[in-house]
């Protein structure tokens, strides 16, 4: 990973709660993750979800051109004490987020709790 996206507002969540960089999960269970990012530079450099520190492959998001947007959803069983974080991977240039806008996120629904 060569940076963690950080989130510039922590927010309280149910059945989890978020960090600087990361979100735990305090129930086990079935989750709607949604994911996403709008890049101002960074032709074929890629964004990936993180679990537990590892790279959850089949979630990289590969940007093809100079700059632009991707996102994902995917339905995912986490247990209690899993971290998700969103990074960046695979670079072979460095992907930009522009400051002072929407340009990263994930969105977290629980599904079915344990």
């Amino acid at each position: 990973v060569d940076t963690l996206v950080s989130f510039n507002t922590a927010t309280a969540l149910k059945n989890s709660s978020v960090t600087a960089t990361t979100i735990t999960i305090d129930n086990t269970g079935t989750y709607d993750l949604a994911y996403g990012f709008n890049a101002s530079a960074g032709i074929n450099s890629a964004m990936s979800i993180y679990i537990n520190g590892n790279e959850l492959e089949s979630t990289r998001l590969v940007l093809l051109e100079e700059a632009g947007g991707l996102s994902a959803d995917i339905l995912i069983t986490l247990n209690a004490g899993d971290t998700i974080s969103l990074g960046s991977s695979v670079i072979t240039t460095n992907i930009v987020l522009p400051a002072g806008s929407l340009n990263a996120y994930i969105a977290l629904t629980p599904v079915y709790i344990s």
